[in-house]
């Protein structure tokens, strides 16, 4: 299993469709919208490794442009980078050519752009993108990216076995027939790698029923089954969501999936996964790293725990740690116990629970939540009339004096009123469009800058990110041993490049 690597994603999500024959969906650009938060909020994927398209966006030439784009030829994808690409919107089918497949004639499931069954030039109507163009475009870009690759598909090719054109559940599936499209509109619509010739076995039919090494497919629903939506979400990508607040994914394959989503599903709809790596970890791995906020802890004996962090970490006696099951990212990791730092030692310190425990935690992970610094780190927030309610309302964070710091988490920062007290400046800039910070540190001033500014989108974000990173740095730097073991025995140098 890859454990480094990056995200990058396509995301799809099409509500309204250009054709007037086309039922419009309600939450197919939700639920893209929904994946995206989910990426950037809890796998920490940068904003500009996703590419959404919804609605108007989503026609084939632009999916297919961007596919190219943004996935084939991005030179910022290496090999074994975890690669995803999501489609929620119509499905629908239409007539094979002849020789599709290798017995009999079938249909031919395909995805609904948003110019889907719309007249083209020449007199064509689009065709969308089926199955087979879809599976050559991915096994493209697996050529040069490799195989981590997960097409997940919130949609459906038919409508369910007991419902008809003119039943109510119409509205709620993700399926529209064909009016106009035709088996030469899809030969003509083909990706340029795909074949037309290529013969189709019975059991590889569709987007699910293909085993191939290039990518693994999640689906909404197995071949002949549909797939519903209610306001709040498609219902696979709903469950999908649910699923990642109440499992750790880090620990969950393909082939566990279906399983897994089905309580949230119901049992109307089945999710469907194939490909030939389906015992992969999802996504490989490669989003759920380990996080380095965490250390290994072990057991001691009946009231303590061993913490793999010490004196040289800025853990002091009264440091607070959380204590959690892995420590690995973007996968559901609840706080199990909370303990405090009792003895200390140069790379390692004895803890106990803050509250009386039945049990003492067994092996897991530690995260410091309060770091105890003894001397408070100080911080002026400064203003200009144009950005006077956005000071006060990023200067309430801090509070003013030391009695408070007990409660609050993280390193302890007061508020200062003066710039000559403070140990770091921040001020706004251009409406409140730059953050500026000037920090005193006497020990570096003579070798390093004391400005910085930073073009900010979130202020309040911002600052606390400063404030946090800048104050534990001021820790560590300032940060003595009564007993001074190491006085003229090292020397450090500070030499410029």
């Amino acid at each position: 299993m890859a454990m480094s690597g990056q995200v990058f994603a396509l995301l799809v999500g099409i509500d309204k469709y250009q054709s007037g024959n086309i039922w419009n969906l309600n939450a197919a650009v939700d639920d893209a919208q929904s994946v995206e938060r989910w990426l950037t909020n809890d796998l920490q994927v940068p904003r500009d490794h996703i590419c959404t398209l919804i609605d108007a966006q989503a026609t084939k030439r632009q999916i297919e442009e961007r596919f190219m784009n943004h996935l084939v030829n991005n030179p910022a994808i290496e090999p074994g980078d975890a690669l995803i690409v999501y489609f929620a919107g119509h499905g629908s089918s239409i007539r094979a050519p002849p020789g599709w497949f290798d017995q009999g004639r079938s249909d031919v499931p395909v995805l609904c752009t948003y110019d889907y069954d719309t007249k083209l030039p020449k007199g064509h109507t689009n065709a969308g993108i089926s199955n087979r163009s879809l599976h050559a475009m991915l096994q493209d870009l697996a050529q040069v990216k490799g195989d981590n690759i997960t097409l997940i598909l919130d949609t459906c090719f038919c409508l369910p076995p007991a419902s008809d054109d003119d039943s109510k559940e119409r509205r709620y599936t993700r399926y529209t027939p064909t009016r106009k499209a035709r088996s030469e509109d899809l030969l003509a619509g083909f990706w340029r790698s795909a074949s037309p010739q290529k013969t189709e076995p019975v059991a590889n039919r569709g987007f699910t029923g293909i085993t191939v090494k290039s990518h693994v497919v999640l689906a909404a629903s197995g071949s002949g089954w549909s797939a519903t939506e209610r306001k709040d979400g498609g219902n696979f990508t709903r469950a999908l969501l649910s699923l990642k607040d109440a499992r750790p994914l880090h620990k969950l394959t393909y082939a566990d999936l279906p399983h897994e989503l089905a309580p949230y599903m119901g049992d109307h709809q089945h999710a469907a996964c194939a490909g030939a790596n389906v015992d992969r970890i999802l996504f490989d791995g490669v989003p759920f790293s380990c996080d380095g906020r965490f250390v290994a802890v072990s057991p001691y004996n009946n009231e303590y725990v061993q913490v793999d962090a010490g004196e040289m970490h800025g853990v002091s006696v009264g440091t607070e740690f959380a204590l959690h099951a892995h420590n690995r990212k973007g996968s559901l990791n609840s706080q199990l116990g909370s303990y405090v730092a009792t003895q200390v030692f140069p790379t390692w310190c004895l803890a106990r629970p803050k509250t009386p425990a039945k049990q003492i935690q067994r092996d897991g992970w530690a995260r410091v939540t309060r770091w105890n610094n003894p001397t408070p780190f100080r911080v002026d927030v400064r203003y200009s009339l144009c950005s006077f309610f956005r000071r006060s309302r990023l200067a309430r964070g801090n509070p003013a004096t030391s009695a408070a710091l007990v409660e609050k988490a993280g390193i302890g920062i007061l508020g200062s009123t003066s710039v000559d007290d403070a140990d770091l400046s921040v001020h706004l800039r251009f409406r409140g469009k730059e953050l500026g910070a000037v920090r005193s540190e006497p020990l570096i001033s003579e070798n390093c800058g004391d400005k910085l500014r930073i073009a900010n989108e979130d202020t309040r974000t911002d600052v606390k990110t400063i404030e946090s990173a800048a104050g534990r740095f001021h820790m560590l730097l300032y940060r003595k041993h009564p007993a001074r073991p190491f006085s003229s025995k090292v020397s450090i140098e500070l030499c410029r490049p």
